[in-house]
């Protein structure tokens, strides 16, 4: 039987959202996803926000149930992960230079 936990790595791995961007673009605590991914139960308005984030409803990342169909990645998400790989090479750059 799938689980909250296993529905929120799944999602993360398709979206290709890592935890710091979860958490990020969620307002979450990258320790609570830390939690959650590890089987605690979500407080709801976390959830709410993580659902937005990874473009499902909150029924169907808490309980599997009214599994979407066709959702892509979730456009916020992959803009943010863009704007990071940018930030992380930039930094990376400036490194190099010292």
């Amino acid at each position: 039987m799938e689980t909250f936990s296993d529905r929120l790595s799944a999602l993360m791995a398709e979206r290709k959202i890592n935890q710091k961007t979860l958490s990020t673009l969620a307002g979450v605590a990258q320790g609570t996803i830390s939690k959650y991914l590890n089987g605690q139960e979500p407080k709801s308005a976390e959830l709410f926000r993580m659902a937005q984030v990874l473009g499902v409803t909150m029924d169907y990342l808490y309980s599997g149930r009214n599994k979407p169909e066709g959702v892509g990645l979730n456009p916020r998400a992959e803009i943010a992960e863009d704007k990071l790989r940018a930030v992380k090479s930039g930094l990376q750059a400036l490194l190099s230079e010292l």
